[in-house]
């Protein structure tokens, strides 16, 4: 069984139909579930509490590399979100998430804000002192743009999950199913992966799994 926060800012009827198909888990009707947490993540796309629970529900089949797309969806969002902590770590036992992007700084925006608002008050506080001053000012603005343009960059990089175990071409490169690649180009069907900063190749478009494409 499992224990995932319920989704964030819908309404109320939101939260029941959320509810109602937790509930159907506990009834052992793990597919009537899945079908409306994914009815859901198409109404309220982006909740990472909803990500989490289709990623439970694709372990429940063994399918890592379903359980990875959904972790990848629901990281897009916040930091450290315990949901997806939580099904992140089996994911990964199983083989999931290689290549899987991390973050710097493991902090939400809501803490990135509290930061440089508390590092500008501590400016205000230190203006006698101007050099103090002037670096603990920069210290604020890095705190002020790090989740905008930490944000911006990965929502830059076009990331795709191998669906199955395949070699990369050229050469004799396994890549397992739920590995992570970075997608550099693409020609009709042929999709130019980087696997690491210095190994690439060409892998089918039907290989892959693109997260933010249409389910």
């Amino acid at each position: 069984m499992f224990a995932f926060a319920l989704p964030r800012g819908g309404s109320s009827a939101t939260v029941e139909r959320a509810r109602a198909a937790d509930a159907l888990v506990a009834q052992g009707h793990v597919d009537e579930a899945q079908t409306a947490w994914a009815h859901l993540w198409d109404e309220q796309p982006g909740d990472a509490a909803l990500a989490a629970r289709l990623a439970w529900a694709a372990m429940q089949h063994d399918d890592r590399a379903v359980a990875t797309v959904w972790w990848l969806r629901g990281d897009r969002a916040e930091a450290r979100d315990p949901a997806l902590a939580s099904i992140a770590s089996r994911v990964r036992e199983a083989g999931g998430m290689v290549g899987a992007p991390s973050r710097a700084l493991p902090l939400t925006s809501t803490e990135w804000a509290c930061l440089a608002f508390v590092l500008m008050v501590c400016v205000g506080l230190l203006l006698p002192r101007r050099r103090v001053a002037a670096l603990v000012l920069i210290g604020a603005l890095v705190a002020g743009a790090w989740w905008p343009v930490e944000s911006a960059w990965r929502a830059s990089r076009v990331l795709a999950v191998v669906r199955a175990p395949r070699m990369l071409s050229p050469g004799d490169v396994q890549l397992d199913a739920g590995q992570v690649v970075e997608v550099i180009g693409r020609d009709g069907d042929d999709v130019r992966v980087r696997v690491t900063r210095d190994l690439d190749g060409v892998l089918p478009a039907s290989t892959l799994w693109f997260p933010w494409s249409a389910r």
